[in-house]
C-alpha cells in the first residue's frame, strides 16, 4: 500500500551498509541538535554564543537524542523517532513560553507534579492559556497523523533483535539519571563547566543556555535539596531564648471579655491596586475598597510568587512559614504529605472554632483537598458541593456567587460556636483575553491608559473589569458583617500581582521596583471596636500571627513569635530566582536571623518545633520548658483551650487551663516527674468560668536537681497534655 523511502532518505535494513547506517545516525542527530537549537532560542545559541560555549547547545539537545535513540531501539525507524522527540520538544517549549510571558518564571522540574492533579477543573484552568482549544485540538491531530505516516512510510533501519531490548533499557536508565531519581550527569549539567548555570535564576538559565540545560540542571539542584532542608535546633533555640520574654508577653489564652469574633479571610485572585503604575490616577480604581482602607488596619503585603503560584502565597497564610526558608519547594502544596499541618487553622479548631474553606474550584487542584485535611478545615466546599446557585462571570465562577457562599455560611448555623472562613476567589485568575460571558457595554466603558498597544490594552480593560467586581463585593461583605450583631473580623488581600507582564513593562511602577518585588494590598476591619493591628507592611507568613492576636487567640508560640519579628524581613518576601535591593543589603546580623528563622519554620513544618518551643521565659529563669503546652480535645464535653508555663525566677511553676465548655468541677492535677518517679503534685478544681489554676512550687520539697523532667496536666484522672522541662 505504502512505498517505503529508500537512498536518499535512509538505506533500506538488509542492503544498507554498517558505515551508511552509522552515517544516517550521525547525520540524523546533528540534524536534531540544530532544530532543538532553532526552536529554543536561547542567547548562547546564537553563532556567537555557540563559540563561546560550544557544548551548551549539544547539551540542550541531548536528552531529546537519548529519547530519539530509545524510539528507534522500539521502533527501528531514524526519521520518525528524532520526528517524536522533537514534537517533544517544541511542545515543552511552547508551554515554557507560555509559563515566562505569563508567570516571568520557565518550565522547572516541579511542575511535573502537577500532572499529579490533573482533573477537568485544571484543564479549563490553564488550558484558557493554550488560546483556542480547537486549533489547539486541530494541531494534536494533525501531528498525530503526520506521525504515523512518517512510520508507515519509513524503512526500518535494521531487523529487530533482543539485543535491542536490552539497548531499550539502558537508555530509559541514562534517561532517568538526567532527572530526579539519578545522580548521574553531575559533572555535564550539575557544575555549571559547560553552560551558564545561575543557581539562583532558573529564567536566566533557561534564556542563556535553553531549556533542557535548566531542567536538568534544577532538577539535579532540587534532588540534592530534598524536602524540608535540615534544620540546626541549637540556631532554633537561640532565636526562641532571643524573643523568649516577648513570646511570654503576647501569649494569653481569653479572648476579651472571653467572646470569640467570626474571622473571615477572603484570598482574592490577582487583586492588586493599579494607582501604583504610572498614568493611573488613583481615583479610578477600586473606590470602595480605598474607603475601607480608612476604617480597618491597612499596608502591603509581600508574596511569594508574581503572576501566579496561588498556593505559595496561601501555604504562608495557612501556616506562618516562610517559603524563604525552603527555597527548592516551589508547590508546596505537591512537595509536602504530612497527615497534619500546625498552623492558623489547627490553632483555631483547638479554640472551638467551625473551620470552613470555600474555593470554586476542583478539590483536587493543586491537591487542594488533602492539604486542607492536613490543614485541619472541617468543612471544605468545592464546586461541586456550593450551597448557592454557581454562575461565571468571564471563565470562571464569579466572586459575587462567592460572596453568596460566604454569607449563606455566616448565617446559616448549627451551633453557636464561632465560625473561621477561608474563601479563595477565582474570577480574576487570566488570561485576560476579551472573555465570553462577560458584560460587553461594563467592558467598553472601562478607560485605560493611552499608549498601550491594542492586545495590552483590551487585557488590562479585562483585568480591571473583574477587579471593579471584587471591590463591590468586598463592599458588599463587610457591609453586611458591620451590620451583624456577631463579633467578627474579615481579613482581605491578593495573592499575587496579574499576570500582566506587558501592562508593567509599558507602564511601569511609581516606586521604580521590578514587577516580581511589587506587594499586593491587605485590609483587616472588625465590626467591633479597635483591633489593635498595626497597619504597614507586612509578609504573607506574619498574617496568621496577626489575625490570632486580632481575635484575641495568642497561645501559639510559633505564630506568636512570626508576629513578634521585625517587619523588615517583609521586604525579603517575593517571587522566588529574583534578587532585590533588600535582598542585596542584608548585613551578617539580619543574616543571621533570617538563618534562625529558616530552622524554625522547618522544624515547625516537620513536626519538631513543639520539641524545642518555648524557651519562653523573662529572663534569668532556671527552668526551660520545652512545649508551649496548648491542649486538645479531651472528651466530647469540654476543650483544653490552652495549658500555659510561667516561671520567673523567684515564682513557681504554675499549669494554667480554660475550658470551653465551661465544666465546672472537673478535677485538675498536674505532676513533675523523672523516670515516673513525682517530685512535686498538685491539684485544683475548674471554677464555674471554666478556668483552673495549679502552682508547682520549685523553691519548696524534694530538689530538683539539673535535668530532663516531665511534665504531666490531668483532667479528672486522664493524662491531657504533657512536655518537657529542663532544670539547669
Amino acid at each position: 500500500m505504502f512505498t517505503r523511502f529508500r537512498g536518499c532518505m535512509g538505506p533500506s535494513p538488509v542492503h544498507g551498509s554498517g558505515l551508511a547506517r552509522g552515517l544516517w545516525l550521525l547525520a540524523a542527530a546533528v540534524l536534531f541538535v540544530v532544530a532543538a537549537a532553532f526552536v529554543d532560542g536561547a542567547q548562547d545559541f546564537t553563532p556567537a554564543g555557540v563559540l563561546g560555549q560550544p557544548w551548551a547547545i549539544v547539551l540542550n539537545a541531548l536528552p531529546g537524542i537519548l529519547l530519539a535513540w530509545l524510539i528507534l531501539v522500539l521502533s527501528r525507524r531514524v526519521l520518525f523517532s528524532c520526528w517524536i522527540a522533537f514534537v517533544v520538544y517544541g511542545v515543552l517549549e511552547a508551554v515554557n513560553r507560555i509559563k515566562i510571558a505569563n508567570l516571568r518564571t520557565p518550565l522547572l522540574p516541579q511542575d511535573a507534579k502537577f500532572l499529579q492533579t490533573i482533573s477537568a477543573g485544571a484543564i479549563h484552568l490553564f488550558g484558557a492559556y493554550a488560546g483556542s482549544l480547537l486549533l489547539v485540538a486541530m494541531t494534536l491531530v494533525a501531528l498525530v497523523i503526520c506521525s504515523c505516516l512518517l512510520y508507515f512510510l519509513e524503512a526500518p533501519l535494521f531487523r529487530g533483535s533482543m539485543k535491542r531490548m536490552l539497548l531499550a533499557a539502558l537508555l530509559v536508565c541514562a534517561l532517568l539519571a538526567l532527572g530526579p531519581v539519578g545522580n548521574g550527569w553531575r559533572r555535564l549539567y550539575g557544575s555549571g563547566s559547560y553552560f551558564s548555570m545561575l543557581a539562583w535564576s532558573p529564567l536566566e538559565t533557561d534564556g542563556k543556555s535553553g531549556l533542557f540545560n535548566e531542567l536538568v540542571a534544577f532538577s539535579i539542584q532540587y534532588h540534592d535539596a530534598g524536602g524540608v532542608p535540615h534544620a540546626s535546633v541549637r540556631k532554633a533555640r537561640k532565636l526562641l531564648d532571643d524573643y523568649a520574654g516577648q513570646i511570654h508577653a503576647g501569649l494569653d489564652w481569653d479572648a476579651k471579655d472571653g467572646v470569640h469574633p467570626d474571622i473571615v479571610i477572603v484570598q482574592s485572585e490577582a487583586f492588586f491596586d493599579p494607582s501604583v503604575l504610572n498614568r493611573i490616577d488613583p481615583g479610578q480604581v477600586l473606590p470602595r475598597f480605598h474607603v475601607w482602607q480608612a476604617r480597618g488596619a491597612t499596608g502591603w503585603l509581600h508574596v511569594p510568587t508574581f503572576g501566579g503560584g496561588t498556593i505559595r502565597t496561601e501555604f504562608e497564610v495557612m501556616t506562618g512559614i516562610s517559603l524563604r526558608s525552603m527555597p527548592s519547594v516551589e508547590y508546596p502544596y505537591l512537595r509536602f504529605s504530612y497527615p497534619e499541618i500546625d498552623g492558623l487553622v489547627s490553632v483555631l479548631d483547638r479554640h472551638g472554632y467551625d473551620t470552613r474553606s470555600i474555593h470554586a474550584n476542583d478539590a483536587g487542584l493543586w491537591n487542594r483537598e488533602a492539604i486542607f485535611r492536613a490543614f485541619g478545615f472541617k468543612h471544605r466546599t468545592w464546586r461541586n458541593n456550593f450551597t448557592v446557585k454557581l454562575r461565571n462571570d468571564g471563565r470562571y465562577v464569579s466572586d459575587q456567587v462567592m460572596t453568596d457562599q460566604i454569607l449563606d455560611e455566616l448565617q446559616h448555623r448549627d451551633s453557636n460556636a464561632p465560625r473561621f472562613i477561608f474563601a479563595i476567589s477565582i474570577e480574576n485568575h487570566g488570561p485576560y483575553a476579551v472573555q465570553p460571558g462577560i458584560d460587553r457595554s461594563e467592558w467598553k466603558s472601562i478607560q485605560v491608559p493611552v499608549g498601550l498597544d491594542e492586545k495590552t490594552a483590551n487585557d488590562f480593560r479585562s483585568y480591571l473589569y473583574h477587579l471593579n467586581h471584587a471591590d463591590i463585593q468586598l463592599d458588599r461583605l463587610l457591609k453586611y458583617v458591620m451590620a451583624s450583631p456577631r463579633p467578627t473580623i474579615v481579613l482581605f488581600y491578593g495573592d499575587h500581582l496579574p499576570a500582566l507582564s506587558p501592562v508593567f513593562k509599558q507602564l511601569g511602577f511609581r516606586d521604580g521596583i521590578g514587577m516580581q518585588a511589587q506587594p499586593v494590598p491587605w485590609l483587616m476591619v472588625a465590626n467591633y471596636g479597635d483591633l489593635h493591628v498595626p497597619g504597614g507592611d507586612l509578609a504573607a507568613w506574619m498574617l496568621p500571627g496577626i489575625v490570632l492576636h486580632a481575635a484575641g487567640v495568642n497561645d501559639d508560640a510559633f505564630l506568636t513569635l512570626k508576629r513578634m519579628l521585625p517587619r523588615d524581613l517583609a521586604y525579603l518576601t517575593h517571587s522566588p530566582w529574583i534578587k532585590t535591593d533588600a535582598d542585596e543589603q542584608i548585613s551578617p546580623t539580619r543574616a543571621e536571623l533570617l538563618s534562625q528563622v529558616a530552622q524554625v519554620d522547618r522544624l515547625r513544618l516537620s513536626g519538631k518545633f513543639k520539641n524545642i518551643a518555648g524557651a519562653i521565659d523573662d529572663g534569668g529563669a532556671a527552668v526551660r520548658v520545652t512545649d508551649s503546652m496548648i491542649g486538645h480535645y479531651v472528651t466530647p464535653d469540654y476543650r483544653i483551650g490552652g495549658i500555659a508555663t510561667d516561671f520567673p525566677a523567684d515564682s513557681p511553676l504554675f499549669a494554667a487551663v480554660s475550658l470551653a465548655g465551661k465544666a465546672p468541677g472537673v478535677h485538675l492535677d498536674a505532676r513533675i516527674l523523672r523516670q515516673n518517679a513525682v517530685f512535686r503534685e498538685a491539684s485544683a478544681q475548674v471554677d464555674v468560668d471554666g478556668a483552673a489554676v495549679v502552682n508547682l512550687d520549685l523553691q519548696k520539697g524534694r530538689a530538683l536537681t539539673p535535668g530532663r523532667y516531665q511534665v504531666n496536666v490531668l483532667l479528672d484522672g486522664k493524662v491531657a497534655k504533657s512536655c518537657s522541662l529542663q532544670i539547669h
